[in-house]
C-alpha cells in the first residue's frame, strides 16, 4: 500500500507531513511526503522560518515521482495543509495523475481551514478552493467541526447538526465523512463517520491542555486512511483510528507543545485500549 501525502512540512513537531508519514509508515503503509512548505515549526507559534513551495515546485517534484513510476503503485492520495491557492491547483493535477496511472486510487481531503475560536487560519482563496474544487474530488472528507460549518454553512454544535451538516456531502457523492473533536459530553470527544449507510461515533476521554498540541487533525486523517487502506471497512477504521489516535494524546503530557508520537508509536500500532463505537443513524 502507498499514500501520496501532500502537506505542510516542519523541521520540528508532528504536523502536516511530520506527522503523517510518520503515522501512515509505522501503520505499513509506504508513504511519499510530498511537502507544500518547508518551515522551522508551526506557523501558530509565531517566529517560524522557511517558505511554501510554489505550485511549479509541487508539479516538479510530482514529474520526479512519475520518472520513477512511483505514482504506478499509489492506491490513495492525501492532502492537508495549503499554504496558497497555487498548491490547491498543485494538488488537483496531482489527484489527476494518480488516478491515470491507477484508476482505483481515492483521493482523501483534509479540508485544513481552521478551527474554534480562531476561525479561519487560512487565505479566503485557499478556503473557497478547498470548499468548491476539492471537497467534490474527495472520496474521504476529515474535516473537524468547525472546518465542517464552514464547508456547509450549517450549524454543527451537537452531534444532531453534525450529522445533518455531513448528510448532504455523503448523498452528494458516494463519500466517507469522517468528523474530529464531535463533543459528545463533559468528559469526552467523539470521531463520526458519516458514509450513505448511515453514521457511528466512537468516543474517547477528553484530555485538557494548557496550549492544545498541534497537529491532531493532521494524524487522524493519516492514521483513519491507513486504517481504511488495510480493512477496506470504514466502521471498523473508525473504532481503530480511534483507539490509535488516543493512544497518542493519552501519551502526551499536559505541559507539551508536540504530541508524543515517537513516545507512543507502538501504542498507536497496537493501542492497550479500545473504544465502542454506536451507531446513530
Amino acid at each position: 500500500m502507498r499514500v501520496l501525502s501532500i502537506q505542510s512540512q516542519t523541521v520540528l513537531g508532528h504536523v502536516g507531513n511530520s506527522a503523517a508519514a510518520f503515522a501512515l509508515q509505522r501503520l505499513g503503509v509506504e508513504a511519499l511526503a510530498l511537502p507544500t512548505t518547508i518551515y522551522s515549526h508551526h506557523p501558530g507559534r509565531g517566529g517560524h522560518k522557511g517558505r511554501a513551495l510554489a505550485g511549479e515546485e509541487i508539479d516538479a517534484l510530482m514529474d520526479g515521482l512519475g520518472d520513477q513510476r512511483a505514482l504506478d503503485g499509489c492506491d490513495a492520495v492525501l492532502s492537508g495543509y495549503l499554504p496558497q491557492a497555487a498548491s490547491g491547483e498543485a494538488v488537483l493535477r496531482a489527484i489527476a495523475r494518480v488516478r491515470a496511472a491507477n484508476p482505483n486510487a481515492f483521493y482523501c481531503c483534509d479540508p485544513v481551514l481552521g478551527d474554534d475560536p480562531k476561525g479561519l487560519y487560512v487565505p479566503a482563496d485557499v478556503a473557497a478552493l478547498i470548499r468548491d474544487r476539492l471537497v467534490d474530488e474527495s472520496e474521504v472528507l476529515t474535516p473537524n467541526c468547525f472546518e465542517l460549518g464552514w464547508l456547509t454553512g450549517r450549524n454543527v454544535s451537537m452531534p444532531a447538526t453534525i450529522f445533518a451538516a455531513a448528510k448532504p456531502l455523503v448523498e452528494k457523492k458516494p463519500r466517507f465523512v469522517l468528523v474530529t473533536s464531535v463533543p459528545t459530553s463533559d468528559r469526552t470527544l467523539g470521531l463520526m463517520l458519516v458514509t450513505p449507510d448511515g453514521a457511528w461515533i466512537a468516543a474517547t476521554p477528553k484530555r485538557i491542555f494548557k496550549e492544545q498540541p498541534s497537529g491532531a487533525g493532521d494524524l487522524t486523517a493519516a492514521v483513519f486512511l491507513a486504517h481504511l487502506l488495510k480493512s477496506q471497512d470504514p466502521v471498523a477504521a473508525l473504532s481503530a483510528t480511534a483507539g490509535s489516535v488516543y493512544a497518542v494524546i493519552a501519551a502526551t503530557l499536559p505541559g507539551e507543545k508536540e504530541l508524543a508520537l515517537v513516545t507512543a508509536q507502538a501504542a498507536m500500532v497496537t493501542p492497550a485500549t479500545s473504544f465502542p463505537v454506536e451507531k446513530i443513524a
